[in-house]
C-alpha cells in the first residue's frame, strides 16, 4: 500500500477563500480534507469465503445497499462486488484487511488520491439533496447533477458527497448554481 497524501482537488481552482462556502443563510458547503478512502473489488458470489475475510478483518458486517456499515472506519456498498472504506488517520483495521485478502482474487488500493469529499449541511441540505425514501436508508450511488455520486446521510442533516475528482468542481459549481436558482 502506498503512503499517499491526500490533497484536495479543488485547492487549484477554487477562486473563492476559506474551505467552506455559504451558499444561503441555510446551506454551508465545504470539502472534507483528511479523509483517507480505499476502494475493494471482488467477485463475493463466486468467492463467499472473501465475505467472511472482510468482515473478520474489520469487525463489522459487509454492507447493504443503502446501509453502510462500520464506525471508525465506514464500509459503503457500491455494487454487488465493489465496497468503498471510507476513515481517517488511524487505518489498522485497513492493514488487517489486507493481510486478510494476501493472495485472494481482489482488487484493493487506497484511491484518496482519485475523490473529493463535498459535505453540505444546513437546515436546506437534505432538501438540495433528498435522502432516498424508506426505512433508514443512509447511502445512496447513483446519478447526481449527472454525474456518478456517493451520498452518505448521517443522522445529523448533513449531506456529503463522494465524487471522482476531475468532476469535484464541476459538482461545486452545480451546487453554487443550484442555490442561486433556489434563492
Amino acid at each position: 500500500m502506498a503512503d499517499w497524501q491526500a490533497t484536495s482537488p479543488l485547492a487549484t481552482h477554487r477562486t473563492r477563500a476559506g474551505p467552506a462556502q455559504t451558499l444561503s443563510p441555510s446551506l454551508t458547503l465545504r470539502e472534507i480534507e483528511g479523509l483517507r478512502l480505499f476502494a475493494l473489488t471482488a467477485d463475493f458470489a463466486r468467492h463467499p469465503d472473501l465475505a467472511a475475510h472482510v468482515e473478520g478483518a474489520m469487525g463489522t458486517p459487509l454492507p447493504k445497499p443503502g446501509a453502510p456499515s462500520g464506525s471508525d472506519v465506514l464500509a459503503i456498498w457500491q455494487s454487488p462486488s465493489d465496497v468503498l472504506f471510507v476513515g481517517q488517520a488511524e487505518f489498522g483495521r485497513i492493514a488487517a484487511l489486507q493481510g486478510a485478502l494476501a493472495g485472494a482474487p481482489v482488487l484493493f488500493d487506497e484511491v484518496s488520491y482519485g475523490v473529493a469529499v463535498l459535505e453540505l449541511s444546513g437546515p436546506e441540505a437534505l432538501a438540495l439533496c433528498p435522502p432516498p425514501e424508506g426505512d433508514r436508508m443512509r447511502s445512496r450511488v447513483g446519478r447526481f447533477a449527472d454525474l456518478r455520486v456517493t451520498q452518505i446521510f448521517p443522522d445529523d442533516g448533513r449531506v456529503r458527497l463522494i465524487v471522482d475528482a476531475p468532476e469535484a468542481d464541476y459538482l461545486w459549481a452545480w451546487l453554487e448554481a443550484r442555490m442561486k436558482m433556489a434563492g
